[in-house]
């Protein structure tokens, strides 16, 4: 039978990176000198094992830090990706007949078309295309109970044709265009 010699903590760190120097060599010097004297069992042993601790947690904390900041950055970065995408849309309620298309979009963002579309699905579960109808079609339905234009001028505004305004309106609201504004329009007098 073979002596198979137990091997204490300390020794099992001897080939960690930080014991070699890794990112900081102050480190893999105390992690030298605790192991020293972890085998001649010196009284300094507790300070030099305080100390590592002490820059363990200091490297602990940076690592953390870093990681909230990359994590802060993210969705700071999101929320501004999807304020573009908001205002984008938008303009369809300011631009009358303004043709969006998904490439000025996505040059605006610096981001393909394809990623583009992964962003709106998982962030408003519709492609782009299925968004751009939905806002034109909220621009028409403001038109409609707003003005007192044809449903021809309005299709026109919203840079769509007038049957497809019908035929997402009975799509989307089980009536035409013309009984939407009768059911929503108000009266000032």
């Amino acid at each position: 039978m073979k002596n198979v010699e137990k091997k204490s903590f300390f020794s099992s760190l001897e080939n960690l990176p930080y014991h070699k120097g890794g990112h900081d060599p102050e480190l893999g010097d105390w992690m030298a000198r605790i192991l020293t004297e972890a085998g001649e069992q010196r009284p300094e042993y507790t300070s030099y094992c305080k100390n590592l601790f002490s820059i363990l947690l200091i490297h602990l904390q940076r690592s953390f830090i870093h990681e909230e900041s990359v994590k802060l950055s993210r969705v700071a970065k999101l929320e501004n990706t999807y304020m573009i995408i908001d205002l984008f849309f938008n303009r369809i309620f300011g631009d009358e007949g303004h043709n969006l298309t998904i490439d000025e979009l996505s040059s605006q963002l610096h981001i393909s078309p394809r990623h583009l579309n992964r962003l709106l699905r998982e962030y408003y579960g519709v492609t782009f295309h299925e968004k751009l109808m939905a806002t034109r079609i909220k621009y028409a339905e403001y038109l409609l109970v707003n003005t007192d234009r044809s449903v021809g001028e309005i299709s026109a505004m919203c840079s769509i044709t007038a049957a497809c305004l019908i035929e997402n309106f009975k799509r989307i609201h089980h009536m035409t265009p013309a009984k939407y504004r009768k059911f929503n329009k108000t009266d000032t007098v």
